[in-house]
């Protein structure tokens, strides 16, 4: 009898000749096992497997794991969408903006809003621009009152133009066509149009959003500084960046497709070894003290999926201070919708000459 587990050694059967075929499956020998066996084998792996289940949710838990799940997660979605808040403060006035992002697969929508105090008026507005797939884009302006009665009342425009536009502009979308947009954009559309048209192949498209994604996951050169207390039972995190991780970055993007592509149809974007080299620490960790910079990461204590991301900057007497603000807002793909009513640019240039009185 084994004076630890109160049992026979018979109960491993251990008196079967050695040279027996092994015809038993393994399931049939353990039911061949006595009941206290079966319950200290089941104590076992229950214990190597719940040992191994917290040291895998302790690896996952670290804060280094926990921000890189977090970004992971928010930019990996098929259709992520995006908030950014921006508020601007300082002696000569203050204002905050927001630009929501929506994508899908038949285009993307950016709705801009803007809100500011000039001369002591409040004055805002709304736009939206939708890139359709096809490459015309469409815009739409709202919530321009205020906006409307500064530019009157600061002399910038005659009343009559400025109610012509309402009528015209509020709730119609204005359609800028493929065409129109390459002869707008002529300067730049030939290194633009290099690129675009690479990234229009979707085999291309996958082969080097991965390999960008790969050198990115090698080299991160975003670090957790500390660690900060919870809110609502997020975790959040003070950032900052490593030069090392960041020059091992750059060096290893110019070896991906991405990059010999991307210069070779705008050279300008070529950064040099020499350049790699320049980065260092003293100097990055100079930058963010001279800009009182601070950013910050809120993740779900438990799933780790981003909350928000805090950008915060201040001149050295505060006076000027700068608040960024960025949140996923999950697959919104519903909203992005190309507007089956829209006018001509030349249509709304008319429109506009033809003053409301």
């Amino acid at each position: 009898t084994d004076k630890h587990f109160g049992g026979t050694m018979s109960d491993f059967n251990f008196d079967e000749p050695v040279t027996a075929p092994a015809k038993k499956s393994l399931i049939a020998k353990l039911a061949g096992l006595s009941t206290k066996v079966k319950l200290i084998t089941a104590a076992s792996v229950a214990l190597l497997l719940g040992g191994g289940g917290a040291f895998a949710y302790s690896a996952l838990n670290t804060p280094d794991a926990v921000v890189g799940l977090a970004l992971a997660g928010a930019f990996s979605e098929a259709h992520p969408s995006l908030e950014v808040d921006v508020a601007i403060k300082s002696a000569a006035g203050s204002g905050s903006g927001s630009v929501t992002i929506y994508t899908a697969d038949t285009g993307s929508l950016a709705s801009i809003s803007a809100q500011a105090q000039l001369a002591g008026q409040p004055v805002g507005a709304t736009l939206n621009v939708l890139a359709a797939k096809s490459g015309d884009i469409y815009a739409n302006l709202a919530d321009f009152d205020s906006l409307g009665y500064y530019l009157v009342t600061a002399g910038l425009l005659p009343e009559p133009t400025v109610t012509s536009a309402r009528g015209v502009l509020n709730g119609t979308w204005v359609q800028i066509s493929k065409a129109e947009v390459d002869t707008y954009t002529a300067a730049a559309t030939a290194s633009q149009s290099c690129i675009s048209t690479k990234l229009s192949d979707t085999a291309y498209a996958k082969q080097v959003s991965s390999e960008f994604t790969s050198t990115l996951r090698n080299n991160n050169f975003i670090v957790v500084k500390k660690e900060l207390p919870q809110v609502d039972g997020d975790r959040v995190f003070e950032l900052g960046l490593s030069a090392e991780k960041l020059r091992s970055f750059a060096t290893e993007l110019k070896k991906t497709a991405l990059y010999a592509d991307a210069t070779a149809c705008s050279p300008a974007l070529n950064i040099s070894d020499s350049q790699i080299q320049q980065i260092n620490q003293t100097d990055i960790d100079n930058t963010f003290k001279r800009a009182h910079l601070s950013v910050k990461l809120q993740a779900n204590g438990f799933s780790h999926k981003l909350t928000k991301i805090s950008i915060d900057a201040a001149d050295a007497s505060s006076t000027q201070t700068l608040n960024i603000t960025l949140k996923p807002l999950g697959d919104q793909s519903s909203k992005v919708v190309v507007p089956s009513k829209s006018i001509t640019v030349t249509e709304l240039l008319t429109a506009l000459s033809t003053p409301s009185y």
